[in-house]
């Protein structure tokens, strides 16, 4: 299954200036810096470098808006360094609020509609910040959504063409009802309490990588099928069983679902991923529901 996006055909507003401090701004182009006011984004808006959104601040991102991430000038990516992406990133450390509608979703793509994954950093949500993501369209970057010690919400999104498209570490998320196909990576953590439910994970290179010590999580009603290499990885430090069971793995052949698990099956000092019962046909509510 895969959704395909004619960015030409989305019917979008005019741009508006943002008030900014710290790096200058020409009309219809937001450079770094702080957002200090207007926390209001409606329309085509351009973020070139790294903007943050100030703890105590909410952005508020209407439908319809198409944020486009241009690739910084000197000086203006200022983090670069873990937690953080080469490119431009909008920082979170207040809250974001981005709730589209399947009429108007909201779009968070590079300037450059032909650019490579990894063409902008990141949504990059810090210790305390908080995010609500619904009915938008993020592509091209490195990790479209990334967190740590954070709270989001992610639900009726689309991830298509990013390096990974969730990404995070000691998060209390819920990622339901998306379309996260045809990336590198379609979601990657550790630590955290991940509620993960009725998604669709369609052509990408490794659906599901856990790379540590997983808690707390609850990862069922998936559709994880066409995987370019595996539909799960489990890394070095995840000694224990993870429980993946009640997915939809494309086929109701046990050793054909495994053959998809980069596990305990096949280095012996990880745990393995415990898929049965699972699913013998897709999830039917599971994408999605402004794509059925």
């Amino acid at each position: 299954m895969r959704l395909q996006i004619q960015w030409g055909t989305l019917c979008l507003g005019a741009a508006i200036l943002l008030l900014i401090s710290g790096c200058a701004a020409t009309p219809g182009y937001q450079t770094c810096g702080e957002i200090a006011g207007g926390n209001f984004w409606k329309g085509d808006v351009f973020l070139r470098g790294d903007m943050i959104v100030p703890a105590g601040e909410t952005l508020t991102i209407a439908p319809g808006t198409r944020v486009q991430f241009l690739p910084p000038a000197g000086g203006e990516d200022s983090f670069t360094d873990h937690p953080f992406f080469p490119g431009s990133e909008l920082i979170v450390y207040g809250r974001v609020v981005a709730e589209g509608t399947s009429e108007n979703p909201i779009i968070f793509k590079a300037e450059d509609s032909q650019g490579p994954p990894g063409s902008w950093g990141a949504i990059n949500f810090q210790e305390d910040s908080s995010g609500r993501f619904s009915h938008c369209i993020l592509t091209q970057a490195d990790s479209a959504l990334h967190s740590q010690n954070a709270s989001m919400r992610v639900e009726n999104c689309f991830f298509s063409q990013n390096l990974v498209a969730i990404r995070f570490n000691q998060t209390d998320i819920l990622i339901r009802n998306n379309l996260i196909a045809d990336n590198q990576t379609g979601i990657r953590f550790h630590y955290g309490a991940p509620e993960i439910v009725d998604n669709i994970f369609s052509g990408n290179e490794k659906g599901i990588f856990v790379t540590s010590f997983p808690k707390d999580y609850r990862i069922c009603g998936n559709t994880i099928i066409g995987s370019r290499r595996y539909h799960v990885v489990l890394g070095e430090e995840v000694p224990d069983d993870v429980h993946m069971r009640n997915n939809y793995w494309g086929s109701d052949d046990s050793d054909e679902i495994e053959a998809g698990m980069f596990d305990g099956r096949r280095v012996e000092y990880i745990g393995r991923v415990l898929f049965e019962p699972f699913l013998t046909s897709p999830n039917p509510i599971a994408g999605p529901t402004w794509n059925r």
